[in-house]
């Protein structure tokens, strides 16, 4: 399926695998969901927030163009055959659950003040 927008915390949890630019939004809402990324960065901090999905075993990066539909599936195959990939995802997914709410900590330190 392929949309122009939608809720990426309400439609990544329903995914198994992910394939996205690599901007840091969409790799940190992956996280969330715990779901391994397929990222294919074009610009700017896309490549290092790529590399660093891959050296932390989250997802796998796509190098150079990705314009072969050969070796995107190649790539979504593997990752969702890799079940350590998918292990180490759920896991980041797990610990950021547990972190308490950013806007609901900045409210209070706020209040406090």
């Amino acid at each position: 399926m392929a949309v122009s927008a939608a809720p990426y915390a309400r439609v990544f949890p329903s995914a198994t695998v992910l394939a996205h630019h690599g901007g840091f939004g969409t790799c940190a809402e992956a996280l969330r969901a715990g779901k391994p990324s397929l990222v294919t960065p074009f610009a700017f901090d896309q490549f290092d927030t790529a590399a660093r999905v891959h050296d932390a075993g989250w997802g796998r990066r796509l190098v150079g163009k990705p314009d072969s539909s050969r070796d995107i599936a190649a790539n979504l195959g593997f990752l969702l055959r890799s079940a350590p990939i998918g292990a180490a995802a759920r896991e980041a997914g797990a610990k950021i659950a547990a972190l308490p709410d950013g806007a609901d900590r900045a409210a209070e330190l706020i209040e406090a003040l």
